[in-house]
């Protein structure tokens, strides 16, 4: 049994407070002030009632949270392990929030990082509490796929298999690797944070949907959104995307997977199928069944995946002189939708302050951390 405090208030919040706290761990879950008035169901019951679907294989039934607090001091004061399970734009705030109150050898776990996440989860720690010793890694993707069903309760569809993980810095890999283990006996190693980072298929596939679906979106219908708006031309671009991506593996600092190799990692063990194109997989991928079609531009499928995974790529790729006019023009008709604004929010090396003259300067980055 470990002490735990996940972090967050959304679906994936509850689905990981829930799954460990299932599993028998002391669970602490902590929210943000601003919106802890979201938690109030939960602080009322002290639980969440979590289902799933058999082929998750995972545990079912009412799951009693040590503690629901908007309080940083009590949710740090004897978490083992932190995860981290918040939006990419809220993981700096949340940084900030905890930074005071983290204790030595403490470990966070960004759930998923997103491109430098950990990075920059890290740099607010140490800037702002640079006495202690603390582990910072992150996972390339949310390691369920899941919907609130109510105030106190969540639906687990999905539950990854051989997602990856990794630290910054990577030279802390292996002892955090084998305590997440405990947790999560699917996890994989991956090389460093920078391939995480530039594993989360959301980036590839969330954009060119929602973009190439304008006019469902703005008319509002009901559609599904892999199922049914996620068509074999709309995946083309996918893939041409993919393979543009795929090209920072010349460099020798990473080894990106596929997408279709991602997602029959993920999920092959639950009904995916084989490989085949993404869109193939998605259609048959029996969790994504009921996932719906947003019916505003505004939402994270946009705000989150462009600036947190789109727009860094598109400057690692070029930094690297590698072609991107594929996602670059993605990118482009999403920066018009959302405005200029989401751009100059993108969270790249550059605005994390990471300068490298070479591939070996940034290898060395990513292991030693030097510099951060």
């Amino acid at each position: 049994m470990v002490n735990i405090t996940v972090v967050g208030g959304g679906n994936g919040a509850f689905a990981t407070a829930g799954h460990l706290s299932l599993e028998g761990h002391r669970v602490v879950l902590f929210e943000h002030p601003f919106f802890f008035k979201g938690l109030e169901e939960v602080l009322d019951r002290g639980a969440i009632e979590v289902t799933t679907l058999p082929s998750s294989n995972l545990k079912q039934g009412l799951a009693i949270l040590k503690e629901v607090t908007s309080d940083p001091g009590k949710a740090l004061s004897e978490a083992e392990i932190v995860f981290v399970v918040v939006p990419a734009f809220a993981q700096k705030e949340m940084a900030i929030l905890c930074a005071p109150y983290i204790r030595d050898k403490q470990v966070f776990v960004l759930c998923p990082g997103n491109f430098g996440g950990s990075v920059e989860f890290r740099q607010v720690l140490k800037r702002i509490n640079p006495s202690k010793e603390i582990y910072v890694g992150e996972t390339e993707s949310l390691m369920y796929a899941c919907r609130k069903t109510g105030n106190s309760s969540i639906f687990i569809r999905g539950y990854k298999h051989s997602l990856g993980f990794s630290c910054f810095p990577a030279m802390n890999n292996k002892n955090i690797y084998q305590l997440l283990q405990k947790f999560y006996p699917y996890l994989i190693l991956r090389k460093n944070v920078l391939e995480t980072g530039l594993s989360n298929t959301n980036t590839l596939i969330h954009v060119p949907i929602m973009l190439f679906n304008l006019s469902n979106i703005d008319n509002q219908l009901d559609m599904r959104f892999y199922h049914e708006a996620f068509t074999e031309s709309i995946g083309t671009i996918v893939k041409v995307m993919d393979q543009e991506r795929m090209q920072i593996n010349k460099s020798g600092i990473v080894n990106l997977l596929s997408i279709e190799e991602l997602l029959n990692s993920w999920y092959g063990y639950q009904g995916i199928g084989e490989r085949d194109s993404a869109c193939k997989m998605c259609k048959r991928n029996p969790i994504y069944r009921e996932s719906k079609m947003p019916t505003s531009i505004n939402h994270r499928y946009l705000s989150e995946d462009i600036p947190f995974g789109l727009i860094p790529m598109i400057n690692l790729l070029d930094r690297f002189g590698y072609d991107s006019g594929v996602s670059k023009a993605v990118a482009k008709m999403a920066s018009i939708l959302l405005g200029e604004e989401v751009v100059s929010k993108a969270r790249d090396l550059k605005a994390l302050g990471v300068g490298f003259e070479n591939e070996e300067q940034l290898k060395g980055f990513l292991l030693n951390g030097e510099g951060a």
